[in-house]
């Protein structure tokens, strides 16, 4: 078991803390926390209502890769309290994230309420399924069948809601509409 201290924290990250004088109260923290090994209400509830999430792979070379990724609310769709996934849509055709994963597995993803002013950040392992036409149809509609070309799987590893102190207020065009 692990959670996402366990993930994030290298040893010099670890260091620096120390240096910083901030390593005894993530160790507070992580104690609190414990193993995160599933999504409760409050995440999936969160997930549930974005429109986009961020998500960072690594390439063979060591290279970090960001993308974002979108879609109408609700586009990820949860399959377990510890695996989520969405339909991977025909785009630019570079594949970057599909050759990382093959490589490796790992992933980071950002998901932002604005407004808000809320992150969850989760680290995760993808799984592709290419032919899991079960699974694809869990997660479109059937008229946006022809342009899914695989599914992609998360598998939870860890997850950390982050300090709102530094998030910048934004607001899309729908949610304007509504305050108005």
């Amino acid at each position: 078991m692990s959670n996402f201290f366990d993930i994030a924290f290298s040893p010099a990250a670890l260091r620096q803390q120390t240096e910083a004088g901030s390593f005894e109260a993530y160790e507070r923290m992580r104690a609190r926390m414990g193993d995160q090994v599933d999504l409760g209400p409050r995440e999936r509830e969160f997930i549930a209502g974005r429109d986009s999430f961020y998500l960072a792979t690594v390439t063979a070379d060591g290279w970090p890769y960001v993308q974002h990724r979108g879609g109408p609310k609700g586009f990820v769709k949860l399959l377990s309290a510890s695996s989520f996934a969405i339909a991977d849509m025909s785009g630019n055709r570079q594949y970057v994230t599909l050759g990382n994963s093959a490589t490796s597995p790992r992933a980071s993803l950002f998901f932002m309420d604005y407004p808000g002013r809320r992150r969850l950040k989760l680290f995760a392992e993808i799984e592709i399924a290419d032919r899991d036409f079960a699974v694809r149809e869990q997660l479109v509609e059937p008229a946006a069948m022809d342009r899914v070309e695989r599914s992609m799987i998360f598998h939870l590893r860890g997850f950390d809601w982050n300090c709102p102190k530094y998030i910048t207020p934004r607001w899309t065009r729908e949610e304007l509409a509504e305050m108005a």
